[in-house]
């Protein structure tokens, strides 16, 4: 059985947001590390750099203390002592001064990715509120709540079904043409429309209703209403894709093909979809080139 298209672009959503949040955590735990190496190196130098002067200034003392003159071989090694310590220092000074920028450069870079990881978990996660109602309406109480708790949302003591709009209550037969649209679509262009809309749905409502309307998008309405079973109604597109089982039918659309043909789906009651040869995802705004809209829906 195919997911849901609504399920699918809500699990994506939150498949994106979990993954962003991940990256962010594990970014943020690179820089508190890098951070703390910081910290670390920076004692680990004045620990180093004061027991090198420590030694230097022990030597130093003991040159004034000797008699250098009499001695001068002694003069020359602890003068040699102080050179190479000086140079000790230099060197391990400029060693942890290369390891503390290393982390802090590091550090700069796990918090400017943390960031953006963070902008990304934010974007998706509004985007999945975006698309948890249609999702809603097809989730069990138990997945609505897990999804809802991955958002920070209450919990539900009841699944969210569609209720009536417009005074129009969803049968039977309409749900199973929502059902039936979906299967149908999933069967031919999946997501991708393949100039077949009226085929899709003809096949859909022969299927449920075991009869074959036939035309084409733009006539397909005149074999609905011959069949007895379908009447047509005047509510609002936004409306009618909160309603399952409706058939739309538009005149004209931008295509080549459209301009002749129009187009024609079966609402799937969510908000946004309709299917046809192809489930399309947000018809509403899609209907913004097209023309001429008609609506059918079951008689029982």
């Amino acid at each position: 059985m195919s997911l849901n298209p609504a399920v699918k672009h809500l699990n994506n959503d939150l498949a994106r947001m979990n993954k962003a949040q991940a990256g962010e955590k594990k970014e943020l735990g690179a820089q508190k590390k890098a951070l703390a190496s910081v910290k670390t190196d920076g004692t680990k130098e004045k620990t180093a750099l004061a027991g090198i002067q420590s030694q230097e200034t022990a030597i130093v003392d003991q040159f004034v203390s000797s008699n250098a003159s009499q001695d001068p071989a002694q003069a020359a090694k602890l003068l040699g002592q102080i050179f190479s310590l000086g140079s000790k220092y230099q060197t391990t000074q400029d060693s942890f001064t290369t390891k503390i920028a290393g982390d802090k450069s590091t550090a700069a870079k796990d918090k400017k990715l943390a960031a953006k990881d963070q902008k990304s978990a934010k974007a998706d996660h509004k985007q999945a509120l975006k698309d948890l109602k249609p999702a809603e309406y097809h989730l069990s109480l138990k997945a609505t709540n897990k999804d809802r708790k991955e958002l920070g949302l209450k919990a539900l003591k009841k699944a969210v079904r569609p209720t009536g709009i417009d005074g129009i209550s969803t049968t039977p037969t309409m749900k199973a043409l929502a059902s039936q649209a979906v299967k149908t679509a999933m069967s031919m262009g999946g997501y991708n429309s393949e100039g077949l809309c009226a085929t899709g749905v003809c096949r859909t409502v022969d299927d449920v209703m075991h009869f074959y309307p036939g035309g084409n998008g733009n006539t397909i309405g005149n074999g609905l209403l011959a069949s007895g079973k379908f009447k047509q109604i005047h509510i609002p597109l936004a409306d009618a894709l909160k309603i399952p089982g409706l058939i739309l039918s538009w005149q004209h659309t931008s295509t080549p093909e459209g301009r002749i043909y129009g187009h024609t789906a079966v609402t799937l009651g969510n908000g946004k979809e309709s299917a046809s040869d192809f489930v399309e995802y947000d018809t509403l705004s899609a209907a913004q080139s097209r023309s001429g809209l008609k609506i059918f829906m079951p008689i029982k």
